[in-house]
C-alpha cells in the first residue's frame, strides 16, 4: 500500500459571492497549487432568484450574467498572475443541476464550496446546496464554513486529519481517501470511533469492543503500510458532539467523513450527522459519499487492499 496516492488535476470552486464562498477559494487555491491542478470557477445564475414583479425578466437576467462573468474575470485575473491554472464559467438554470453538469463535463477530481452563507441573494439562490451536492457529486466534495481557519500549520506541526470510522462501507472509503491524502501531504490521521450510549452496556458492549477493536487494528495496520503516522480514538457518547470537541481540542485541520445514502429527503434537504458537521465544523469537511464519489477518491490501491479494508461488507470499493 505505499504508493497510495491522492491525484487532483481539476477542482470545481462553485463562487456565489458570498463570505462562504470567498473562504471556500482560498482552500480551492491551496489545493490548486497543492497538486497542479486546474482550476475552475463555477456561478450559476438561478433566474428563480428573479422577482416576479420585474418587468423585464429577461433584460434583468442578461444583466445578472454580465455582472457575474465581469467579477469572475477579475477573480480568474487575479488568479493566473499567481502562476495557477484558472478558468471560469457562468451559467444559467437550476443551481444543483448546472454545477453537476459541469463537475462531470470537467471530469473534476474534487468540488469545493462553501457550507453556509449561501443565502438568497441579488444573483443566485444556492440554499441548501452544499448538503444537496454531497449526495449527487461525481467526486469528494469539500465543505467551508466561513469561520474555518485559513492559517497554514506551523512548519514544526504536521496537518491532523480527523476520520470518523463505524466501519460501514462509506467510512472505508473515507479511510482511503484520508490515507491518501496523508501519504501525499505528510499528514497524521486521527480515527474516530463514537460508540453510542445504546450499545455501551452489556450483554453487547463486549462483543461489540471487541469488533471495534478489531476494526481499528485494522486500519491502523493499513495506515501503517503506506508508511502514514495514525492513531485512534475510542469514545462512548454522541458521534458529532465527540467528532467536534476532538477537531477543537486536537486543532484538526480537516475532517473527512463518509456519508451513506438514505438521508436525502424530498429531493432536496438532508438530515444526518453530515449536514450538522458541515454548519458546526471549526475545519474544512471533506465528503466522500460511496456510490458517487468513490471512483474519484484515489489511485494506488489494488483489488486485494480495498477488499480487505471492507471484507465485512457486502458493498466493497470498487475499483476506480
Amino acid at each position: 500500500m505505499s504508493d497510495v496516492a491522492l491525484r487532483i488535476h481539476t477542482i470545481v470552486a462553485c463562487i456565489d459571492f458570498t463570505q462562504a464562498s470567498d473562504r471556500a477559494l482560498v482552500f480551492a487555491r491551496r489545493f490548486a497549487v497543492q497538486h497542479s491542478a486546474q482550476l475552475l470557477l463555477v456561478h450559476i445564475v438561478d433566474p428563480a432568484a428573479i422577482s416576479p414583479e420585474e418587468m423585464d425578466a429577461h433584460v434583468v437576467l442578461s444583466e445578472m450574467i454580465a455582472s457575474a462573468k465581469n467579477d469572475l474575470q477579475k477573480i480568474c485575473t487575479e488568479l493566473t498572475d499567481s502562476s495557477l491554472q484558472a478558468s471560469w464559467i457562468v451559467r444559467h438554470g437550476n443551481v444543483r443541476d448546472m454545477i453537476l453538469e459541469v463537475a462531470r463535463a470537467s471530469h473534476a477530481d474534487l468540488m469545493v464550496l462553501g457550507s453556509k452563507g449561501m443565502e438568497l441573494t441579488g444573483r443566485s439562490r444556492f440554499g441548501t446546496m452544499a448538503e444537496q451536492l454531497v449526495r449527487a457529486a461525481p467526486c469528494p466534495v469539500l465543505t467551508v464554513v466561513p469561520e474555518a481557519r485559513r492559517q497554514e500549520p506551523e512548519k514544526e506541526r504536521r496537518r491532523l486529519l480527523l476520520v470518523p470510522t463505524d466501519f460501514s462501507p462509506a467510512s472505508q472509503a473515507a479511510f482511503l481517501y484520508a490515507l491518501a491524502f496523508a501519504k501525499s501531504a505528510e499528514c497524521v490521521l486521527l480515527l474516530v470511533h463514537a460508540v453510542e450510549d445504546s450499545f455501551a452496556v452489556e450483554p453487547i458492549a463486549g462483543q461489540l469492543a471487541k469488533l471495534r477493536a478489531r476494526g481499528m487494528q485494522m486500519l491502523l495496520a493499513s495506515a501503517r503500510a503506506a508508511h502514514v503516522q495514525a492513531e485512534s480514538v475510542v469514545r462512548t457518547g454522541d458521534a458529532i458532539e465527540i467528532i467536534l470537541d476532538l477537531a477543537i481540542d486536537r486543532n484538526a485541520d480537516y475532517i473527512v467523513m463518509g456519508v451513506r445514502g438514505g438521508d436525502l429527503i424530498d429531493g432536496t434537504r438532508l438530515h444526518g450527522r453530515v449536514q450538522h458537521l458541515m454548519r458546526r465544523s471549526p475545519c474544512p469537511l471533506f465528503s466522500i459519499y460511496l456510490g458517487k464519489s468513490q471512483a474519484k477518491v484515489l489511485s494506488g490501491h489494488t483489488d486485494a487492499e480495498k477488499i480487505s479494508l471492507t471484507e465485512s461488507h457486502t458493498n466493497r470499493f470498487p475499483v476506480p
